[in-house]
């Protein structure tokens, strides 16, 4: 009978399927070895400050009269009882809050903010 040959790679993934199962039945929580962050979703979005920071942001809680540029592309926060959505995109379009932080999302590179409201 042959011996089976088992690669470095094969063996590495058998070893860490065992490791999650013990942690499982043991009721621990398996953490990779790169944690990632939770994915941003409905009006969460993330922004460049002033200072040049990086913040995440919820849309609904953004000032009126604040202004978010996607590179050359703006947007302003109107007043929430204005005619208009709360989001004008430069192409005068209205956006609602989860509609804006989608396309901030989607952004590359990350959204600025211009003026605080």
């Amino acid at each position: 009978m042959g011996a089976t040959s088992l690669t470095r790679e094969q063996l590495d993934e058998a070893i860490n399927e065992f490791a999650d199962k013990i942690m499982e039945a043991l009721g621990a929580a398996v953490a990779d070895e790169e944690t990632a962050e939770p994915e941003l979703s409905g009006t969460r979005f993330k922004v460049i400050n002033l200072a040049g920071d990086e913040m995440e942001l919820d849309a609904e809680d953004v000032s009126s009269g604040t202004l978010v540029a996607d590179g050359a592309f703006e947007y302003f926060r109107c007043s929430p009882h204005g005619a208009t959505g709360p989001w004008v995109k430069f192409t005068g379009m209205s956006l609602t809050c989860e509609e804006f932080a989608a396309e901030m999302r989607a952004a590359a590179p990350t959204p600025r903010i211009v003026h605080w409201g």
